[in-house]
């Protein structure tokens, strides 16, 4: 995935969370659960196809363009 402030990519592996991808990379995200209840993790997602997160619906995610990422597992998004 990409980090559309920096232009710096992470690379997801398949079952890997992106927040468990970035945070191996060194970078901090904030955060409280790791289920996708607190929101602490939630970012804008600016490019990409679906995120995958699980928790989010269609509705809920498309309009407000934001996903968990502890809970998406799709590295083609850009946020």
């Amino acid at each position: 995935m990409k980090f559309a402030k920096t232009g710096r990519t992470v690379t997801v592996t398949p079952g890997q969370s992106i927040f468990d991808a970035v945070l191996a990379e060194g970078y901090q995200i904030p955060h409280g659960c790791k289920r996708g209840e607190c929101g602490l993790c939630a970012t804008s997602v600016v490019g990409g196809p679906d995120h995958r997160d699980f928790f989010l619906d269609e509705r809920r995610s498309g309009a407000t363009r934001f996903a968990f990422t502890c809970l998406g597992h799709d590295p083609h998004r850009c946020f």
